[in-house]
């Protein structure tokens, strides 16, 4: 196993890096409530698949400054840290599609369209992610200028499902969804790992803590517009 640095260990927890991780049953539910206990409002839930296993343990930090020196000092290869996803997030957007023509500009063009039926907007700013493999197209898409809730997400899959082109996941607005963090893997995937990258999908290999915590979807900023679909149906 990778967490071999275990100060306590047992089938429900065990200390990895020096930090309290939960396993098991509930694991995810039991990080959250972790972090109201101690932060309240604050904190955020990461979680991290055990190695050669798809199951999930979850810890929490205070602040996402935390989270970047955490994740900085992780060796590369097992840095496969998720987001949690509990309440209100950046307006975002989970792209794969096994056809390596795919382009970057089409696809902003068809999420546009979708913006503009459901919201009526057309952002201005975006940040951009990408895992490309050799045979799939892979974008993290996420418009930081504007927040949705959970209920908003559960309409936007609706529509996603039904509306969108086949290559815009649908499925990644679930309650407490994970989302992967910028600079790390898919788990025992090493051709996976998720690049920032500009405008013209050149990659971004040094970044600092305050650009890290800008991907994130959970960080909402302060003046962001909170959207409302116009259709009561989705």
């Amino acid at each position: 196993m990778e967490f071999v640095e275990n100060e306590r260990h047992d089938m429900l927890s065990f200390y990895w890096k020096d930090k309290l991780w939960y396993r098991g049953k509930n694991q995810k539910q039991r990080a959250i409530s972790e972090r109201k206990h101690l932060y309240n409002t604050k904190g955020v839930v990461i979680s991290k698949n055990e190695t050669n296993s798809n199951t999930q343990t979850s810890t929490v930090f205070e602040n996402p400054s935390k989270l970047y020196d955490y994740i900085k000092t992780t060796p590369e290869k097992i840095r496969c840290f998720y987001e949690i996803i509990e309440n209100d997030s950046k307006l975002y957007f989970d792209i794969e599609y096994e056809n390596y023509s795919l382009r970057l500009t089409d696809v902003l063009q068809h999420l546009y369209g979708i913006l503009k039926v459901l919201y009526n907007i057309y952002p201005i700013k975006h940040i951009l992610l990408s895992a490309h493999r050799f045979n799939k197209k892979s974008w993290h898409i996420i418009f930081p200028e504007y927040s949705i809730s959970y209920e908003e997400r559960k309409k936007l899959s609706k529509y996603l499902k039904i509306y969108a082109q086949p290559y815009v996941d649908w499925r990644v607005y679930n309650k407490n969804q994970p989302f992967r963090l910028c600079g790390c893997y898919k788990p025992n995937d090493f051709c996976s790992k998720l690049h920032l990258i500009d405008d013209n999908e050149d990659t971004i290999f040094d970044y600092d803590s305050n650009t890290f915590v800008y991907t994130m979807v959970t960080q909402i900023l302060p003046d962001s517009i909170s959207l409302k679909s116009k259709y009561n149906e989705y």
